[in-house]
């Protein structure tokens, strides 16, 4: 649906949702961040268990897409708990978990862990807070090369934690 602040409306398109079919996460995450439709920075929100079985794009693809884009990306993951997980399948679980990871941080988002339907309202509770509570900061290189500009955010002075984006591409 269209951007919109509207609650009523957001909470009467989720529950028209119907899952079904094939997923393509990697299609899905590359329409998100290339295709926005309103000048603002796009705030992207995935839910998902980290599989995907119908992307014609690649996870390299995504990543490159995601680290171009100015969206910014939480993924609230379903995923088993660590202590759900035995030894031998743990490094299989632990991959969906770490790409999903990986995928938000590359934009300065977060993965918010669900392992049970009970856990999923507090993840998007975090991600609304988390909203909230944000500052963005901008700043204008002059004279950059074009290509990858790593970026490194930190506090000095002053307790707290920094969510940020690794780094930035000027062409």
């Amino acid at each position: 649906m269209p951007p919109t602040t509207d609650k009523q409306q957001v909470a009467r398109a989720l529950a028209a949702l119907q899952p079904r079919g094939g997923t393509a996460l990697f299609d899905a995450l590359f329409a998100a961040v290339t295709m926005p439709t309103a000048s603002a920075r796009p705030l992207v929100v995935v839910f998902s268990d980290g599989k995907d079985s119908a992307s014609w794009l690649d996870e390299r693809r995504v990543r490159n897409a995601l680290a171009r884009s100015n969206a910014l990306v939480h993924i609230v993951g379903v995923v088993p708990s660590p202590s759900s997980v035995g030894v031998v399948r743990g490094k299989r679980a632990e991959a969906p978990v770490r790409m999903l990871r990986e995928l938000a941080e590359s934009t300065g988002g977060r993965f918010w862990p669900a392992d049970s339907p009970a856990k999923l309202g507090p993840a998007f509770a975090g991600i609304a807070e988390a909203m909230r509570r944000r500052y963005l900061l901008r700043f204008d290189p002059e004279g950059g090369k074009p290509g990858w500009h790593r970026l490194e955010v930190r506090l000095k002075n002053a307790p707290g934690a920094v969510q940020a984006r690794p780094g930035y591409w000027s062409r």
